[in-house]
Parts: structure tokens; sequence; C-alpha cells
């Protein structure tokens, strides 16, 4: 697939993550003769957030009912599971467990099999001796839990490298190692680094880690900027009498955007713990000073350093507790609260990293905490894509075209 130097086309997505995909495969859905242009820096599709990403296609447990998340959460993993199945991907809907570690997490649960009721996810309470029916390793404090049964894994490399195949054959172009640079939205033209120029009706911006930065080139999104956060993991060592059968999560802290210390299955078996997540030094810094630019590190810090002191969203504890999780002894002690029998020992450091594009709104001072999506001319930003926007990805496509805030005409 070579570099096109000029292209015309009627959408051009700018990204080549699973939103991006999920949008183009819509579109084509809903019409055959459209002319799609797919633009990814890399050379290779899903190499940030997407194919990183821990695999798990939430329920739509934890987001309040007027949400986007929830609208989008329940239908898309629904949806996600029967392309896994259709073209024989792997998964495992392994279910899910999620634990109070303390007292006053207690009346959460309620609230969260309320939700869950009201966005069309399938989770209900259990006591304790179900849950060790359930999860044999797992540990309630107050002698209640939830159950989300259809709570699944997959493996978010092949579903991206599937529908690379199928956008391929409905005759999409997948244009690899091109950065759009400038715009001109006027006329709809962009220009990439390598020279390629693609004029278009319509653009998508889908670019993740990089959707600020482009939407600035349409002169749009003004008071949001991307935040990246990083996530590491430690993984379970073996020891021949595991018997995690699904994924284990906290309680979470509902008022930030991140799960806590976790248990995932991944669909090889493997049991992950983490992630944990501090605000990263680059918007690619997934180890040590690589994907560092002094540029993005001034802004990055900048930021962090003002919403550490406003401390609005309970921040300064959201760093305190992650700094803490970043010491291994101290990670272990936050998985045995889920799984008592869990010793340091018992775990090691993963090469599994990723990053979130979290997006910060600069007017309000806060961590966005839902999809944002805004208008510009002839184009349309998806500004903030965060979990669980792999589940939602193509209900998500569908409600961008069925409420025209993408127009196939």
């Amino acid at each position: 697939m070579g570099t096109l130097t000029h292209h015309s086309c009627d959408l051009v997505i700018v990204g080549g993550g699973i939103v991006g995909l999920a949008i183009a495969d819509t579109a084509l859905s809903r019409d055959s003769s459209l002319k799609i242009a797919i633009l990814d820096k890399e050379n290779s599709l899903g190499l940030h957030s997407s194919g990183r990403n821990s695999g798990v296609l939430h329920t739509g447990v934890y987001y309040p009912s007027d949400s986007m998340k929830a609208k989008f959460c329940a239908e898309g993993a629904r949806i996600m599971r029967e392309f896994c199945f259709e073209h024989k991907l792997p998964i495992d809907v392994c279910g899910k467990v999620i634990l109070p570690v303390t007292e006053s997490d207690d009346s959460t649960l309620d609230m969260l099999v309320a939700r869950a009721a009201q966005n069309g996810a399938k989770a209900h309470l259990i006591d304790s001796k179900t849950l060790k029916e359930i999860e044999p390793k797992a540990h309630t404090v107050t002698g209640r839990a939830i159950h989300c049964p259809e709570s699944s894994v997959v493996d978010s490399g092949a579903i991206i490298n599937q529908l690379k195949t199928n956008l391929e054959k409905k005759g999409a172009k997948i244009i690899l190692g091109s950065e759009v640079v400038s715009g001109d939205r006027e006329n709809g033209q962009i220009v990439c680094r390598d020279g390629t120029k693609i004029n278009f009706r319509h653009l998508i911006n889908t670019a993740g880690l990089h959707a600020d930065k482009v939407a600035s080139i349409f002169n749009v999104g003004a008071n949001y900027r991307v935040v990246p956060f990083k996530g590491m993991y430690f993984e379970h060592i073996p020891t021949g009498s595991e018997s995690y059968r699904g994924h284990i999560y906290p309680v979470p802290n509902l008022a930030l955007p991140f799960l806590g210390v976790h248990f995932t299955k991944a669909v090889t078996g493997k049991i992950y713990l983490g992630p944990n997540a501090l605000p990263a030094l680059g918007r690619e810094n997934y180890h040590g000073l690589s994907g560092v630019n002094g540029f993005d590190l001034m802004n990055i810090s900048s930021l962090v350093i003002r919403q550490y002191w406003n401390n609005q969203q309970s921040f300064r504890k959201l760093v305190h507790t992650e700094l803490l999780n970043f010491n291994k002894s101290k990670f272990a002690k936050a998985a045995k609260a889920l799984v008592p029998s869990l010793e340091s020992s018992n775990i090691k450091r993963s090469k599994k990293v990723g990053i979130r594009a979290q997006l910060y709104d600069v007017t309000s001072k806060k961590l966005v905490m839902d999809f944002l999506c805004e208008e510009g001319i002839r184009s349309t930003h998806i500004l903030n894509a965060i979990s669980p926007a792999f589940t939602s990805s193509f209900s998500f496509a569908k409600h961008l075209f069925d409420s025209e805030i993408i127009k196939l005409k």
C-alpha cells in the first residue's frame, strides 16, 4: 500500500484506531459507494490506545444513565461480541465481579446495580457464598458483591486487523505513515508531513492522543487539551494452582475516570493486574524518556500542576494513591484487598503499557468524564473517546450517523 501523493474522497478519517475504523465501517454499511480514506501517522494500525488497552468489553455498570457512555456501552459490547463470533476472533465471555474493599463501598453496590438496569447491562447483587462459587479467590468485606456475567475480553489487535481487512475489501483506502500537519477547511484539503494531499467533503478527527492538535488545525476545541495518563501493569506469575475465572474489580471512585487496581483475564488466560494511572511525560511516553518532547512536556506539566493545585475531582488523592501503587509492595497491597491470598512474590512487572488520551477542560479546570465531539467547518472532531471507547465504538459510530452529527450526503 504505497503513499498516495494526492487523493480525493467523501470522508477522510484521521486516526486509524478502533473509533475511526468503526466509523468507516458504519459509513460503508450505509452507503457502499462512499469514497473513504483513513489516515494514520504510524506504519501500522492500533499502535497506541486501541491496540494497547486491556481488551475488556465493559458492561455499562458505572456510568450515569444520562451520559453518552451509558447510552453506548451495553449495545457496543453486544455488537463487538457478535463481530468476534462472526469472524471467529478470540473472545472469552468470562464475567466480572465488582467488590467493596471498605464498608463505605457497600452502598455504592446498590447504585451500580440500579445504573446497570437503566443502561441495559446485566448485573446483579450476590452474597459471599455465591461469590466464592463464581470467583473462589475473591473477597468481599461486606458480604455482598456484583456479578456481571456478560463481561468479556477480546484480542484488540485481532479486531483491528479484521476491520482493516473488511474495510479494504469494501474499497476504503488506508494510508499509513501520513501525519496531518495543515489543512484548508474552506476548500476541504489536508496536507501530511510526507507530502500527501487529500481533498475531502468531510473530515472526521479520531486521532486519540493527538485529537486536540488535529482539531486546532481546524480552529476547533480551543478550550480543551489532551493530558496523557500512563497505565502500567503487573502480571500474575503462574503457580499451577490458579483459579481466576474472570475479571475482578473494586468498587471505583466514581468522581474519577479510572477504575482502580483490578485483575483482568486476557484471552490467552494470562492475568494482568492494574493499571495504575499517572500523567505521562509525553503523548507516546511508554518507556523511559521515549516519546517526550519539550513542548508537550511543558504543557502537560503545567496542566497537571494546575489540576493538582486546584484539586478538582479529588485529583490530589488520585496522584498520591497512584504514586504509591507504582511501588510493587503497595500495588500488591491494593490488589490483596480483592484477593487476600495474593502475595507480592506472586506478581511481576509487565511489559504491557498503555496511555489514555484524557481530555482536560481549561475553562472548568476539570477532566472531561464523557465522550465529547465538536463540529468545525467540513469536520467532526472526537476530542474525548475514553474508556469504554473500544467497547462502545460501533454503537458510538451508529449514533454519529443516526443523529446526523456526521452527514453522509
